[in-house]
């Protein structure tokens, strides 16, 4: 099993997403509220680019709402 060094959760809204990071001692390194869009995809992974090895992304399956962040190519 893998050793992660973060882990990035989002709860998927229609128009918003919560994205939380936090590290394995539970610190929490980012919070924030983006849009549920390719530009709010951008804009949090720009966020997350100034993290160093964030690997584990965690969120619900809520249909197709979920859909920009499951379509969004990371890098």
């Amino acid at each position: 099993m893998a050793n992660y060094n973060y882990f990035i959760g989002i709860d998927i809204g229609k128009s918003t997403n919560a994205v939380c990071v936090i590290d394995t001692e539970e610190n929490r390194r980012l919070e924030c509220n983006i849009p549920n869009t390719k530009a709010g995809m951008q804009t949090l992974l720009d966020k997350l680019n100034r993290l160093p090895d964030f690997t584990l992304f965690c969120m619900e399956h809520t249909g197709i709402v979920r859909h920009e962040v499951a379509r969004f190519e990371y890098g």
